[in-house]
């Protein structure tokens, strides 16, 4: 397994990663009109720079959070995945998801389950906010945010 590292910004060094991963995935295909429906409930995704870092915002939304994970902290490193997602009463609502088409195929993160180990780091993050359900992406699927996904060995 590779190390992975998370982060709720990205330095300015990724802005061009993060256009690719977010803007023209070719992975968004498999879920356009699911996609779009989040789109007209929330606004389109922006890209907001904060001093030299970067995070996407909801347009409709005055609270928006995003958790990327990265690669590498260094100025080498790359988005592998990212999610952006609200809280809403005892819901984390995860808007939209991007994992680099990468990791999805011949790479060497095809296997690091990138998606679920944002998801477990999501939880570990949301400890102490009293929510109960992380809804996931594009779905009405909704998870315990207190129950692990999958075997402690696998996350790491």
């Amino acid at each position: 397994m590779h190390s992975i590292y998370f982060s709720d910004k990205i330095s300015s060094h990724l802005l061009d990663n993060l256009k690719h991963l977010f803007y023209f995935n070719r992975e968004q295909k498999r879920y356009h009109s699911k996609i779009f429906i989040n789109v007209e409930k929330y606004g389109d995704p922006v890209i907001r720079q904060n001093n030299s870092y970067y995070t996407l915002v909801l347009p409709l939304k005055s609270e928006t959070e995003n958790l990327f994970a990265l690669d590498s902290l260094g100025e080498d490193g790359q988005i592998l995945g990212c999610l952006v997602y609200i809280l809403e009463g005892d819901s984390c609502i995860i808007v939209h998801a991007a994992i680099d088409e990468l990791c999805s195929a011949k790479s060497d993160f095809k296997n690091e389950h990138i998606f679920y180990r944002l998801i477990e780091r999501l939880k570990t993050n949301l400890l102490g906010k009293k929510i109960k359900y992380i809804q996931l992406p594009y779905t009405k699927s909704k998870l315990s945010a207190n129950m692990p996904l999958l075997p402690k060995q696998t996350i790491l």
